[in-house]
C-alpha cells in the first residue's frame, strides 16, 4: 500500500470520529446534558444539594477529545501522510526521508492521544501509530521498503477502527 494510501485510511478514521462525535451532539466545548435543576422545581424554604459528581460519559470524553489536542494530533498525521504521498509521487526521495521526521514524531505524539472510544480502539490506534512512526524512521534512513511494511501493519489497524466503528474507507 502506497503512503497515499496510508493517508486516505487515516483521513476515513478522521472523519468517523468526528461524525460520531456530531452523532453525539457534541461540539468542542462540551456535551449537551444538563444537570441543572429550573428553579421553579427547587422547594421554596431549601436549596439543592450540589450534584453528585459522575465519570464523564463516552459522549463528554470523545467531545474532549476532537475538541483537544487529540484530534489535532490525528490531523497532523493526516497532513504527514499527505505531504509524503505528493513526495512520493514525485520520486522526491530527500523530501520523504525529511517528511519520515516529521511523520516519526507526529506518530509518536498522537500515539499518546488516542480516541476514547473502547480499550481496543485506543491500543490498535497506538500500535497504529507507533507503526506509521517506524515508516517514519525508516523514510529518514531512506528505507522506502521497510516504510512500507510499517505503513502497511498501520493501515490495517486503522482498517480495523474502520470497521469496529462500521466505516468503509473509500478506495479512491
Amino acid at each position: 500500500m502506497t503512503p497515499m494510501r496510508s493517508m486516505k485510511t487515516l483521513t476515513a478514521t478522521a472523519l468517523t470520529v468526528a461524525t460520531a462525535a456530531s452523532a453525539f451532539g457534541l461540539t468542542a466545548c462540551g456535551s449537551t446534558t444538563s444537570t441543572s435543576t429550573p428553579a421553579s422545581k427547587a422547594p421554596a424554604s431549601h436549596s439543592q444539594p450540589a450534584p453528585a459528581h459522575t465519570a464523564p460519559s463516552q459522549a463528554d470524553l470523545l467531545s474532549q477529545w476532537v475538541g483537544g489536542p487529540g484530534y489535532q494530533d490525528m490531523l497532523t498525521v493526516v497532513k504527514d501522510l499527505q505531504q509524503t504521498g505528493t513526495d512520493a509521487d514525485n520520486q522526491n526521495l530527500a523530501a520523504v526521508e525529511a517528511d519520515g521526521s516529521t511523520l516519526q514524531a507526529d506518530a509518536r505524539t498522537s500515539q499518546a492521544n488516542p480516541p476514547p472510544l473502547s480499550a481496543t480502539i485506543e491500543s490498535q490506534w497506538q500500535q497504529a501509530m507507533a507503526d506509521y512512526a517506524t515508516a517514519g524512521a525508516l523514510m529518514a534512513q531512506g528505507d522506502i521498503t521497510g516504510a512500507t511494511t510499517s505503513l502497511n501493519a498501520g493501515n490495517v489497524l486503522m482498517t480495523n477502527i474502520d470497521t469496529a466503528l462500521g466505516v468503509t474507507p473509500s478506495a479512491s
